[in-house]
């Protein structure tokens, strides 16, 4: 079991280094990456994620590609699970490295406020993981985090919720439809994807933590002050001040 210190210890080593940004009321970075970045997952288009998204906001079709998309989602109760859960991502071994990242819910359409994500390119990878990661953080944090297999992006089962959809087997029910790959095909020949930044790294796992990792951390424990989680005090020196315009659903 992880224990408290442990989490409040790494955030102790960050503070010093943080001061010019602990007042700041509006929150800045808050996801926490470790493993490969989309650019190196199998038959990666240009642009990766931002072209998918982009064909997704410009059209409302999901690309194929996300087709084989798949993520663990785990939940933390508070943001003292969430670190807890920052630092098995930081140091887990899985399968092909896999992009992973915790971090706090802002997007006010979405329910839920801790998460933590492992992404798999196939079904039976994510099933394999599913298993591993209960295991671990039934063991490490506890066992009553929800930890659930999704696939692609939460945006695309707002559209259409049957994209997210499983049968009792984990089997997807939702197929990709023929007709988008003509969306697909015009955005990619319209250059598109040419709006999207390029990923400059290939994998994020520094040895440690950065000072950007520090940053994100912060704004974790000032999430958590905003919406009265007051297990952020088991890991800050001193009460924080809350956040200003953050909006959440439960």
């Amino acid at each position: 079991m992880i224990p408290d210190e442990s989490a409040k210890a790494i955030f102790s080593h960050c503070e010093n280094i943080l001061q010019n940004y602990w007042e700041n009321n509006l929150l800045g970075p808050s996801q926490f990456y470790r493993g490969i970045t989309t650019n190196l997952w199998k038959d990666s288009y240009t642009a990766n994620c931002e072209r998918h998204m982009l064909i997704f906001q410009t059209n409302n079709v999901i690309p194929e590609y996300c087709f084989n998309c798949y993520k663990i989602l785990v939940e933390p109760r508070d943001v003292l699970e969430l670190f807890k859960l920052m630092i098995i991502f930081n140091g887990i071994q899985l399968p092909n490295n896999n992009t992973r990242k915790c971090m706090v819910e802002t997007r006010a359409e979405i329910s839920g406020t801790y998460k933590g994500l492992v992404y798999s390119q196939n079904l039976e990878e994510a099933k394999g993981m599913l298993l591993s990661l209960r295991e671990i953080i039934s063991k490490e944090i506890s066992p009553e985090i929800t930890i659930s297999l999704k696939r692609g992006c939460t945006e695309y089962a707002i559209s259409y919720p049957e994209y997210t959809e499983f049968d009792d087997e984990n089997i997807p029910t939702m197929q990709y439809r023929p007709e988008w790959r003509d969306y697909e095909k015009a955005a990619d020949e319209n250059g598109l994807a040419e709006h999207c930044p390029p990923i400059l790294v290939d994998n994020i796992n520094p040895k440690g933590y950065t000072l950007g990792d520090a940053k994100v951390m912060l704004n974790w424990l000032k999430y958590a002050a905003t919406i009265e989680d007051v297990s952020y005090l088991k890991i800050a020196s001193k009460p924080i001040s809350k956040l200003k315009g953050l909006v959440t659903r439960s």
